[in-house]
C-alpha cells in the first residue's frame, strides 16, 4: 500500500489538469488537508513553491497558479528540491 504524501497528492491533483489550467493555493490546501489532516499548510506551501521554482507551476496572481507541465510520477520530494534549487558548479 502506497502511503499518501503531499507530493503524491499534488501529482494526483495537478497531473489530470490541462496545461494552462489554474489551481488556487486554497484548493490545494483544502484537498490535501482533507486527506492528510495532520499535515501543516507550511508543508503544502513548501511543496507548491518547489513545483513553481522547478517549472511545473507558474504563479499567475496572488494564490493562483497555472499548470505548465506534468509532474513525473517518479519525482520524489528530494528530486523536486534539487530541481527547484540546483547546485551551481
Amino acid at each position: 500500500m502506497n502511503r499518501k504524501t503531499v507530493i503524491s497528492l499534488m501529482k494526483e491533483i495537478i497531473n489530470p489538469m490541462k496545461v494552462g489550467e489554474e489551481v488556487s493555493r486554497k484548493e490545494l490546501v483544502k484537498n490535501i488537508s482533507t486527506i492528510l489532516p495532520y499535515n501543516s499548510d507550511q508543508s503544502i506551501d513548501n511543496t507548491r513553491n518547489y513545483l513553481t521554482r522547478a517549472g511545473y507551476l507558474e504563479l499567475k496572481s496572488q494564490g493562483v497558479y497555472t499548470k505548465v507541465k506534468d509532474i513525473p510520477m517518479d519525482l520524489t520530494i528530494t528530486k523536486l528540491m534539487s530541481e527547484a534549487y540546483p547546485k551551481e558548479n
